[in-house]
């Protein structure tokens, strides 16, 4: 009886030895490589859901190498959608936000370049080039993009219809601004914005001390024409920062900290103890109750601001 011809086996077993290998040098490159950051975080409109927009970076140089998105359900902390193809131009995503109706999430690279998801199915609908008609558009949002000696403003805008899916990255910061934060700033040129109120009742600003190292961080009434209110030393440099929208507090993100600053009694009110090592992004509910920070190591918390405790921590991967 002839012998079964098994010379096919070596060869599979080589190539499946391959691919192994392959996957194996891939997941490790991927794993201890690179890192992962969740540069925005965002409600949709009812609060039930969190985004948050990142990608991965070169820990060495800083280099992009692709983008990702992922969406939470914020009242059982079970993730919905995890988008982590890898976009065009190998670009981490910058921004991130709702649709007015939730219905749709947009998020912009660095260059401007937006891209459209359907939030219930995470299919994607739409990618939009850079549009330079955006510039005349009026600013309604703003956030900002972390930085090695620099902080770069990144805008939101609307559209005429109202829609809040429009923006533009890389507009100097005081080129486009309400009239009102625009005269407000012009009366301080040496302060740089950083943050703006709901109704942009209220502004945070930021000073360079030059002599220490050092900076100011102050807050304005822009609708009265009360005395600044200038926060500790220890508060100075903290970002980023983020007005609740019912205009009661700011907060302020630090290493593994969270504060609260009390605007009416112009105090100190709350501080967390976050696990957020490199905070890049804070968002606020739409009742002001529940906010979450996103860091630049994959770290994601929410926090119950009424009651003081962590609700929910993600680490994305």
């Amino acid at each position: 009886m002839a012998k079964p011809n098994r010379m096919w086996i070596k060869p599979v077993a080589v190539i499946l030895a391959m691919v192994l290998g392959c996957w194996l040098l891939s997941s490790l490159f991927w794993r201890f490589l690179t890192v992962l950051t969740v540069n925005s975080i965002a409600f949709s409109p009812n609060g039930q859901l969190v985004a948050g927009a990142g990608g991965w970076l070169t820990p060495h140089d800083g280099n992009d190498l692709g983008g990702a998105l992922w969406i939470w359900n914020a009242r059982s902390g079970t993730i919905k959608q995890r988008l982590t193809a890898r976009f065009s131009s190998m670009q981490v995503l910058r921004i991130v936000a709702f649709s007015e109706d939730g219905s749709t999430i947009a998020a912009w690279q660095g260059d401007g370049r937006k891209f459209l998801w359907d939030v219930e199915s995470g299919r994607l609908l739409q990618v939009q080039e850079p549009a330079a008609s955006l510039r005349a558009q009026a600013v309604i949002h703003w956030t900002q993009r972390a930085a090695e000696s620099s902080t770069q403003l990144l805008p939101f805008v609307t559209s005429p219809s109202g829609n809040r899916l429009l923006a533009q990255s890389g507009i100097p910061q005081r080129r486009i601004m309400m009239s009102r934060v625009q005269r407000a700033l012009a009366n301080y040129p040496q302060e740089e914005l950083r943050a703006l109120s709901a109704q942009n009742l209220w502004m945070a600003t930021y000073q360079q001390n030059e002599k220490v190292f050092k900076g100011t961080l102050r807050i304005r009434c822009l609708a009265s024409s009360r005395a600044s209110q200038v926060l500790p030393e220890e508060l100075g440099e903290s970002y980023p920062l983020k007005f609740s929208p019912d205009n009661k507090f700011l907060a302020l993100s630090q290493h593994r900290t969270l504060h609260f600053w009390d605007l009416r009694q112009r105090r100190l009110r709350l501080t967390f103890n976050s696990q957020v090592v490199y905070p890049l992004s804070l968002a606020f509910s739409p009742d002001s109750r529940t906010i979450v920070e996103s860091g630049g190591y994959g770290d994601v918390e929410m926090w119950d601001v009424t009651r003081g405790r962590r609700l929910h921590h993600w680490v994305v991967g």
